[in-house]
């Protein structure tokens, strides 16, 4: 029987091989689009604002490991601990969470990656562990359990299938399912969705919707971030960015982020709604096998992405105050007219990700079709 150990990543070297390593899971796997390691590398990064509440460690699991020589053996898996600070405040909870985790498929080697994750969130206080979560729920999240075929969109979760019994064997159940809802761009739009924007617009209120202006991005991050934090403040999972997490996410995402896709509506001038769409970059980071800019990574994506055919909406949301005004129809219709005007370059849209708790979302009135629930596990500890 092969020994399994267990290696905290506490150095440069050892961090390389965690980052590394999905690509000893999926090398076969013709589904997954591999990350670009600079950005995993800088998410990892405690220089990031997302470590200015929270703490992670992370783990390598080797097979045959002999340290005395310097010969680390197989790796064969790997997870993280995170006990995000900013979320028990506002959650008013004891929560930890894993993320990052990927592993062979073998039942021994994630049962000791959890425990060690497991027993060092309970040592920080944590009284129950949710994931995978990299490494909050404003990120990538979730595990996949349903559409492996369908290639994950930008900042979307993939996995093989095989997690979710990995996942289930250490003892994790559902806590909720989150789902992506793939929308043809050619669909043809209910009548009374258009009575409902009709109406909108005959309002008392002073609505305007419009497109984002990336000439005053500054203020336009401000005013997204006042309706994100609001909009979201009730949800399930939900942790509000800090000012500076936001703008250093915003700042990565400012140049594949398409003014004529991103729609903020402000009611009396007050920003109530806003909807951002993001080209499919996935399809062109597809291409870069190797995960690296350098040298030709970066050559590939400027040729490729042409090629990007499908959007996500990762953001969609109306303060409360304002949401019986029809404000989300508005901007659906926006949406729909954009992909119009872009003359059908676009052939999907994907919606995620989206509560199973949500019942506000139209499905019926705008066709969409269920593509992938993906789970939360949740495991009391």
């Amino acid at each position: 029987m092969k020994k399994i150990k267990i290696v905290e990543v506490n150095n440069g070297s050892l961090e390389k091989i965690f980052i590394n390593f999905p690509w000893e899971i999926y090398s076969g796997d013709s589904t997954w689009v591999p990350p670009l390691k600079l950005s995993v590398k800088d998410m990892l990064d405690k220089k990031h604002p997302f470590y200015k509440t929270s703490q992670m460690k992370m783990w390598l699991a080797y097979k045959n490991y002999k340290n005395e020589n310097g010969e680390c053996g197989e790796c064969v898996g790997r997870i993280a601990a995170i006990l995000n600070n900013a979320y028990n405040d506002f959650q008013n909870e004891k929560a930890g969470f894993i993320g990052f985790f990927e592993s062979i498929d073998d039942e021994e080697v994630a049962k000791l990656l959890f425990e060690v994750a497991e027993q060092t969130l309970k040592k920080m206080g944590a009284c129950i562990i949710r994931g995978p979560v990299n490494p909050s729920t404003n990120y990538e999240c979730g595990l996949l359990i349903e559409g492996e075929n369908d290639p994950p969109q930008i900042m979307m979760t993939y996995n093989p299938p095989y997690y979710k019994k990995l996942f289930e064997r250490v003892g994790y159940t559902k806590a909720i399912d989150i789902y992506a809802y793939k929308l043809s761009t050619g669909v043809v739009f209910s009548n009374r969705l258009e009575r409902i924007v009709a109406r909108a617009n005959k309002s008392e209120q002073q609505i305007v919707c419009r497109n984002l202006r990336k000439k005053d991005w500054y203020n336009e991050i401000t005013r997204i971030l006042d309706v994100y934090n609001k909009s979201w403040e009730r949800n399930w999972g939900f942790v509000p960015y800090s000012e500076e997490e936001f703008r250093y996410i915003a700042k990565s995402l400012k140049s594949i982020c398409k003014e004529e896709l991103t729609f903020l509506i402000e009611v009396n001038g007050d920003p109530a709604g806003v909807l951002v769409a993001l080209p499919d970059f996935n399809q062109v980071f597809k291409e870069v096998k190797n995960g690296k800019l350098f040298p030709f990574g970066l050559f590939k994506i400027l040729l490729n992405e042409k090629n990007i055919n499908r959007v996500r909406v990762p953001i969609m949301g109306v303060k409360s105050e304002y949401r019986k005004l029809g404000l989300a129809p508005m901007m659906y219709l926006e949406l729909y007219r954009a992909f119009q005007k872009l003359g059908g370059k676009y052939k999907e849209v994907e919606m995620s990700w989206i509560l199973e708790t949500n019942k506000d979302i139209p499905t019926n009135n705008l066709l969409f079709t269920l593509i992938c629930p993906s789970n939360y596990p949740l495991k009391s500890i």
